[in-house]
């Protein structure tokens, strides 16, 4: 019988962001149906396009981590009824600022500049991210994201 190594069996133990993310949406919605967006339409590019500008500032993984998770939140703002944004942003700041009036201020005019740019670079799209995993590569990023699709627009 042969014996498997150390590497293989760490190597099988490693996920993908794709499969960490299906786990997650599984776990929150177990009757999920995935399907494949379609390659020319992609939400994580989209959100990717949106937040590009500040992540070409970005130094390192941790920073652009941090920006991508900014964008995806400006990417919901972007879309929801304006009451619900402004619980969020109320929420958002609590949580990230701590009555830091700077913070507030610095936060707001960046998620200001995502959600505008998104409605610039994207006005149509309305796809909603439920979860999102980003992973570090020899690049930099990638970035995997779960959105609804109607159960019409499944194909079967």
């Amino acid at each position: 019988m042969a014996k498997t190594s150390n590497k293989k069996k760490k190597k099988k133990k490693c996920k993908t962001g794709k499969q960490i993310l299906k786990n997650h949406v599984k776990d929150l919605f177990p009757d999920t149906c995935f399907v494949r967006a379609d390659d020319h339409n992609k939400l994580s590019g989209n959100v990717i396009d949106v937040a590009q500008p500040f992540l070409d500032n970005c130094p390192n993984f941790k920073l652009q981590k941090i920006m991508l998770s900014m964008a995806i939140l400006a990417w919901n703002l972007a879309i929801v009824p304006e009451g619900l944004v402004e619980k969020s942003r109320d929420d958002m700041q609590e949580k990230l600022c701590r009555g830091d009036a700077q913070m507030i201020e610095d936060l707001d005019k960046v998620i200001e500049s995502l959600i505008a740019r998104k409605h610039l670079l994207y006005p149509e799209d309305n796809r909603i991210v439920i979860n999102y995993h980003i992973s570090e590569t020899a690049g930099g990023y990638h970035l995997d994201v779960a959105f609804p699709v109607p159960e019409s627009a499944v194909k079967k």
